[in-house]
């Protein structure tokens, strides 16, 4: 099983693979570390039989962990796969493609046109963190996957992640998140997780988030406000440092009174859960700061 204790900081690890076994090296964040992945899907990622998901276009299933083997099968984002563990005592197949180190997934499966397969997908195709949840309202779950972006890896700086989010099969919605870094060589543990009732009654944030550790701890936790039609990122910060890549003001209509109120984020409270700040839009509204439940 490869390490799930991750680093961030890209000095230690450009053009290499770490080390499967590493220490944690920072017990400030040990109770972080601890919330973080009770909540994370990392260790699904590693488990024998455990359910993945295909994440990317066209992807295919090769019958060797190289490009240069037979496809057996092209595979849509979204399509279900069954994991097949490697030995903890074995070597973990590895490798780069449009310019991401990552492994190969050893997985099997049934086609869209009902032929099974037993095969490997390269670690950028598969999604890092995935959750179900009527985010629409319409009485049926939607898919939401998180995964590496799609985009080619020219630069060393290039690194991004999406959020896909898929109803009754289809995608509805793609997101990009600027610096998060996903691929197996950040050694990052990725969460991605829907935060119900934020930021008020009825409504839907979805946090997107990498915790590392090794040359230094990294806690890089986005937020997005679902607005019914597509993801808003309205918080992005690394924690350790207290770097901010974005905090606006985003608007969410009371599904109650059907009032519109200017919201912001303000902190993050004892249990780790962020908290907003919301304003009625009329003059006359005091303020009111909505908390996780």
């Amino acid at each position: 099983m490869k390490n799930i204790l991750l680093i961030t900081t890209t000095l230690c690890l450009w053009g290499i693979f770490l080390p499967a076994q590493t220490r944690f090296a920072n017990s400030e964040h040990q109770d972080f570390y601890n919330w973080f992945h009770l909540r994370s899907q990392v260790t699904e990622l590693y488990r024998n039989h455990a359910t993945l998901y295909v994440f990317g276009d066209a992807v295919k299933v090769y019958s060797q962990p190289k490009l240069k083997s037979t496809t057996l099968a092209t595979l849509e984002t979204g399509h279900t796969l069954v994991n097949i563990a490697y030995h903890p005592e074995g070597r973990i197949p590895e490798g780069e493609l449009r310019g991401y180190q990552d492994i190969w997934y050893h997985v099997k499966g049934v086609a869209a046109n009902g032929q099974a397969f037993n095969g490997y997908v390269f670690g950028i195709y598969i999604a890092k963190g995935w959750r179900k949840a009527d985010i629409n309202g319409d009485g049926e779950m939607e898919t939401l996957l998180l995964g590496a972006s799609s985009k080619l890896r020219k630069e060393p700086s290039d690194l991004n992640a999406e959020i896909r989010i898929l109803s009754k099969g289809k995608q509805i919605h793609q997101a990009t998140i600027p610096g998060m870094c996903l691929f197996e060589a950040c050694d990052a543990s990725a969460m991605l997780r829907v935060i119900k009732n934020q930021p008020m009654k009825g409504h839907f944030m979805i946090e997107a988030s990498v915790m590392s550790i090794g040359c230094l701890a990294g806690i890089d936790r986005a937020f997005f406000y679902w607005n019914g039609e597509r993801l808003e990122r309205v918080y992005h910060a690394e924690f350790t440092t207290q770097h901010v890549w974005i905090n606006q003001v985003f608007a969410a209509k009371s599904k109650d009174s059907g009032a519109v109120w200017n919201c912001s984020f303000q902190g993050i409270d004892a249990n780790n859960e962020p908290i907003w700040n919301c304003q009625a839009q009329q003059a006359v509204a005091g303020q009111a700061a909505v908390r996780a439940k």
